[in-house]
C-alpha cells in the first residue's frame, strides 16, 4: 500500500487528504509545532499522526506538499535534507521557474510531479480538480482514482505545465478580485462610490455582486493570496509580459491580511483597502531634520547596519544589511530567496541601526524605523544601483524603506544633531 505524507493539513490539504484516505490510501502528517486547530483538521480528516517530519519522511513513499507560496522552495529544502527518496508532489501556488527551481532541488533518487489545485476545498460531490504533470504524474493521479472529492487530471507538456496553467487561471480570479476591491475602494475614497454602484446597475449589473463576493471571499485569505500573486507576477514576466498589475494585487491582499480567518463585511474590507501613510521618503525626513538626517547619512554609509523584522507569529529577526541612500530614498537590495524579504512582504515593518566599530560607540548611533515597499520601476531601480558601494546582481529585489521616527544616540564627544529624536507627523 502507498503512504502518502502530507505537508501539512491546512483547510486545502486536509481534505485532500481526505479524499485519499477515502481511496483507502494511508495518510500521515507531522503535528510537532502545528496548531491546536490543524491537530482537529487533521483528525477530522482520518490522518495518523508520525510526529515529526523526519517521520513523515520515513514512513512517505509520496509526499505531498500543500503551504503558501512563499513557504514552498523552503519545505522542499526540509524534505530533502531528511533524505526523502520517493515522489515529491508540490501542489502549490508556484511560478513555473519556482516549479523548475524545486524540481531540481528534488533531484535524484527522489522524482518531482508539478501539482496545481484549482476549486475551494475537496468536498464530496465537489469540482476540485488536481492537475499534475511530471513523468510520474500518472501515478500520483492514480492514487485519487474513483474519487467524487478529486478529479485528478495529468497535463502533457513540460514538467512544469500545472504551475503554468494555475498561475493563468488565478491571474484572472484572484487577480481580477483584487481590483474589484481596489476599484470600489478607490471610488469611496473619491466620494463617488454610489454613483458607481448605481452606474454598475446599469451598464455592468454583475460588478456589484461580484465585488460584494470579493470582498467577502478573498479577505480571510488574503494573507496566502499575497504570496500567490507575486508568482503571478513572476510568470508574466519571465514570458516577457509586464508583471506589475499584480504586484499591485499582491500588495493589496497583504493590506487585508489582518482579515485572516475573520469575517469581514464589505465597509472594513474597503476602509483597509487604502494605505495610511506610514512614513516619509528619506528626502523628506532630511529636508524636516536636516541635522539629524545628515548624521544618519554619515552613520549609515560608515559600514554594515543592522535590520529588524518581524516574523510570522511575532518574533523578531536581526539582520546585517548594507543600505543605501540615493536622490532622497533609503534603499536595500536583497535575494529573492531572503527570509527578511519574506518577513517584510508579511509584515513591513522595518527597524535600521547603524553598527558601531567598538564598545566605546565610536561615532555615535542612529536608528530608524518606518515601512518597506517594494520597488518595480526601472529608473529608481538604477537610482539605487548608482548609490550602491557594490554591483548589486540583476536577481536582487529592491525595498525603499519609508521613515515614521529617527533617533540619535552617543558618548563622550560625540557632537549629536538637533532635534536628536524626530517623529513624522503621519497615520499609522
Amino acid at each position: 500500500m502507498v503512504t502518502v505524507g502530507l505537508v501539512h493539513p491546512g483547510e486545502m490539504g486536509a481534505s485532500i487528504g481526505a479524499a485519499l484516505r477515502e481511496r483507502g490510501v494511508d495518510v500521515v502528517w507531522a503535528s510537532e509545532g502545528r496548531s491546536a486547530k490543524t491537530h482537529a483538521r487533521a483528525e477530522r480528516a482520518g490522518l495518523s499522526d508520525v510526529g515529526t517530519l523526519a517521520g513523515l519522511v520515513a514512513a512517505g513513499d509520496v509526499v505531498l506538499a500543500i503551504c503558501p507560496p512563499a513557504a514552498a522552495r523552503r519545505v522542499a529544502e526540509t524534505i530533502m535534507r531528511a533524505g526523502f527518496g520517493g515522489i515529491y508532489v508540490d501542489a502549490n501556488a508556484i511560478a513555473p521557474a519556482t516549479a523548475s527551481a524545486i524540481a531540481e532541488l528534488i533531484g535524484t533518487p527522489a522524482a518531482f510531479v508539478d501539482g496545481d489545485l484549482i476549486g475551494g476545498p475537496a468536498r464530496a460531490g465537489g469540482h476540485t480538480r488536481m492537475y499534475l504533470s511530471g513523468p510520474q504524474a500518472p501515478s500520483v493521479a492514480a492514487l485519487f482514482a474513483g474519487s467524487d472529492r478529486v478529479d485528478a487530471l495529468v497535463l502533457e507538456g513540460p514538467p512544469e505545465s500545472a504551475s503554468s496553467l494555475k498561475m493563468s487561471y488565478a491571474a484572472w480570479t484572484k487577480g481580477t478580485s483584487a481590483l474589484l476591491i481596489a476599484i470600489r475602494a478607490a471610488a469611496r475614497a473619491m466620494g463617488v462610490e454610489e454613483a458607481l454602484l448605481a452606474e454598475w446597475a446599469i451598464s455592468q449589473r454583475d460588478l456589484l455582486v461580484r465585488s460584494d463576493h470579493a470582498a467577502s471571499s478573498t479577505a480571510p485569505k488574503a494573507w496566502r493570496f499575497a504570496g500567490e500573486m507575486d508568482e503571478i507576477a513572476r510568470s508574466f514576466e519571465d514570458v516577457g509580459l509586464p508583471g506589475q498589475f499584480h504586484r499591485g494585487a499582491a500588495e493589496l491582499y497583504r493590506r487585508l491580511a489582518g482579515f485572516k480567518g475573520a469575517n469581514p463585511d464589505i465597509d472594513a474590507v474597503l476602509d483597509a483597502a487604502p494605505a495610511s501613510r506610514t512614513g516619509l521618503s528619506w528626502g523628506e525626513f532630511a529636508a524636516a531634520a536636516p541635522e539629524l538626517g545628515a548624521f544618519g547619512s554619515d552613520r549609515l554609509s560608515a559600514g554594515p547596519s543592522y535590520l529588524a523584522t518581524v516574523r510570522r507569529g511575532g518574533a523578531p529577526r536581526v539582520h546585517p544589511v548594507t543600505p543605501i541612500i540615493g536622490d532622497g530614498h533609503l534603499f536595500l537590495f536583497m535575494e529573492p530567496t531572503s527570509p527578511k524579504l519574506r518577513d517584510l512582504q508579511e509584515d513591513r515593518s522595518y527597524a535600521l541601526h547603524n553598527g558601531v566599530p567598538d564598545m566605546s560607540g565610536t561615532g555615535g548611533e542612529f536608528a530608524v524605523s518606518g515601512q518597506a515597499r517594494r520597488v518595480e520601476d526601472a529608473e529608481r531601480r538604477m537610482t539605487a544601483v548608482r548609490a550602491a558601494s557594490y554591483e548589486p546582481a540583476e536577481r536582487y529585489v529592491l525595498l525603499e524603506l519609508t521613515v515614521s521616527e529617527a533617533r540619535s544616540n552617543g558618548y563622550g564627544d560625540v557632537a549629536l544633531p538637533t532635534p536628536r529624536r524626530w517623529q513624522a507627523n503621519v497615520e499609522g
